[in-house]
């Protein structure tokens, strides 16, 4: 990429986040369950007990009142459109 142009940047404050990121695809919950069988209960005492659980809230409700801008193409649909890629 770099040879396109782009250079690689660190920003410690930003959040990149996309709609139905963390969601399970088709036969995932399957897949888990056969390969850990005591996952449900694992994931079910940590939902009882989530550290997490205020700063998802803040999360949630600075995500909520962000102007969010038109949603962006996938990056590599992006990529796709560049003269000479190979289609994805």
């Amino acid at each position: 990429m770099s040879g396109l142009g782009w250079r690689n940047v660190l920003c410690d404050t930003a959040f990149v986040g996309r709609l139905q990121e963390g969601r399970p695809a088709a036969g995932d919950m399957e897949v888990l369950a056969t390969r850990w069988p005591v996952w449900t209960a694992r994931l079910a005492s940590f939902l009882m007990d989530d550290p997490l659980y205020a700063h998802r809230g803040q999360l949630q409700q600075r995500c909520a009142q962000a102007i969010m801008p038109d949603a962006q193409r996938d990056l590599f649909e992006a990529c796709a459109s560049l003269p000479g890629a190979e289609p994805v």
